[in-house]
C-alpha cells in the first residue's frame, strides 16, 4: 500500500490522475486510492477550478449589464 503522504504530494504536483498514478508506479486505481484517503484528485481539482471560473465569469457578465 502506498503511504498517504506520498499520495497527497503526487496529487498536488501532477495535473492529471494518469501522470500522478504513473509517478507512484500505479497503473490504475489512483483516483480510488485518493478517495480512500480523502484526497482531492488532480482531475477533481481541475474540475472544481473550472466550475469556480465559470461561476465567476457569469457574475462578471451579469454585473456588466448595469446601466451606469
Amino acid at each position: 500500500m502506498v503511504e498517504q503522504e506520498a499520495v497527497e504530494r503526487v496529487a498536488r504536483v501532477y495535473k492529471v490522475n494518469k501522470e500522478a498514478g504513473q509517478a507512484l508506479g500505479i497503473v490504475q486505481y489512483f483516483a480510488r486510492l485518493c478517495r480512500s484517503y480523502g484526497i482531492e484528485t488532480p482531475d477533481a481539482r481541475h474540475g472544481r477550478r473550472l466550475a469556480i471560473a465559470s461561476v465567476q465569469g457569469q457574475e462578471i457578465v451579469e454585473s456588466s449589464d448595469e446601466p451606469w
